[in-house]
């Protein structure tokens, strides 16, 4: 009896164990904490551009085939809003990369193009606005919170968005600076690099270890994105070969700006 009696605590232990062990893996990662509502307010103008955005999507189809759809889910995407009298050109072949999609409006000129190296597809989209408010953020169901995710696609769509790409999957993490669109949601820094673009629309990182939240929103920071780490600093490449590694071989589709 003492012994049986041991071996049922030791299984309950592991029992309880592993049940708390998996509820806080599913509490970090899965269940939906949603925090604060955000007013719906449509990136673009009220003019539709579903065209120009058909036109590019085509090309895209035409260069890599029909199997284009992703479910690569994020919990924020930074965008690029519409504008009217627009043009657009798509699936032409030029030195260093495959243009498969060109928009331009007034203040915005975007081109998309595709590359092949490393036995993998890269997308790099050069984006030249006139203002620095034309690149805004969202965020997944109009929602700050945690693990509160959506799909790129269906957020640039709800948006009205030209161009956009996920952003830093901050709900997935308790701390990191978080800046949408001029406004503070959460001030805890992390242990990373933080991409800060001014109002002006300068782009700098900064250390969250180094620099407090308010003081980035005092020095006119429009977005921070809590990711990094910095590719390029000063000219000069700034990681080595294995950095992310792991990260980037499973299924993280990762992005650069």
């Amino acid at each position: 009896m003492k012994k049986f009696g041991k071996k049922g605590l030791g299984v309950l232990y592991g029992v309880l164990l592993f049940s708390f062990s998996t509820y806080a893996m599913l509490d970090t990662f899965v269940i939906p904490h949603p925090m604060q509502s955000v007013e719906i307010n449509a990136i673009a103008e009220t003019t539709s551009t579903s065209g120009i955005k058909e036109s590019v999507e085509a090309a895209i189809q035409s260069k890599l085939g029909n199997n284009t759809e992703t479910t690569v889910e994020t919990d924020s995407t930074t965008t690029d809003s519409e504008n009217t009298d627009t043009t657009v050109e798509t699936a032409t072949s030029i030195d260093g990369g495959t243009v498969i999609g060109q928009y331009s409006d007034s203040k915005t000129s975007i081109t998309l193009k595709q590359y092949r190296e490393y036995d993998s597809n890269i997308y790099v989209a050069d984006v030249t606005v006139s203002d620095a408010s034309d690149l805004k953020t969202a965020l997944a169901h109009n929602t700050y919170g945690r693990n509160i995710t959506d799909t790129t696609s269906d957020m640039a769509a709800n948006n009205n968005a030209v161009l956009a790409i996920n952003g830093d999957y901050y709900g997935a993490r308790q701390s990191g600076y978080v800046i949408r669109n001029g406004k503070l949601y959460r001030d805890t820094s992390g242990n990373r690099d933080a991409l800060v673009i001014q109002k002006n629309g300068e782009f700098k990182f900064v250390s969250e270890s180094e620099t407090s939240a308010s003081e980035l929103l005092q020095d006119g920071a429009l977005q921070v994105f809590s990711f990094g780490p910095v590719l390029l600093n000063n000219g000069e490449i700034s990681v080595g070969e294995n950095d992310e590694v792991g990260m980037a071989m499973a299924s993280n589709p990762r992005t650069a700006i």
